[in-house]
């Protein structure tokens, strides 16, 4: 869910960042914590730092980011927006025509920050949508 008043508007809040990494690609994908926040919460509320560091939003009493460790990975390692991520591949194509089940392209996916340019979750895309699986076009491809 997008908490930031900045973002939320009468079209539900399509937030967009202004320096999502280009190179970089949150891992395991998909990668949630202990919680259930994704990357995209961490780098949105100001949780981490992109040089590995707790954010000014991080409050202390929650305890470290290793008490939010999921699947081996705490937000340090699984996250580029916390310094974490792992190189992404370059030679990415989108496939031709593709769209999703409501008719959206890649296009649209990229300029509403949807998904990133690795295939990541994007700042705009919201927790409540699901997974990229959910809109996949008829066919199955997501």
């Amino acid at each position: 869910v997008v908490e930031s008043p900045e973002c939320e508007d009468s079209d539900f809040g399509y937030c967009t960042s202004t320096n999502s990494p280009t190179t970089c690609r949150d891992t395991p994908t998909g990668w949630i914590d202990a919680e259930g926040d994704r990357c995209g919460v961490y780098a949105m509320n100001g949780y981490c730092t992109a040089e590995g560091a707790y954010g000014d939003k991080w409050d202390k009493t929650w305890g470290t980011f290793a008490d939010f460790a999921n699947q081996g990975h705490s937000a340090l390692t699984a996250c580029c927006f916390c310094g974490g991520g792992v190189e992404a591949l370059e030679d990415c194509t989108d496939k031709p025509d593709w769209k999703d089940s409501d008719g959206d392209t890649c296009a649209t996916y990229l300029q509403k920050d949807w998904c990133d340019v690795t295939g990541g979750f994007g700042l705009g895309w919201h927790e409540e949508w699901g997974s990229f699986e959910n809109r996949a076009a008829v066919g199955g491809v997501s």
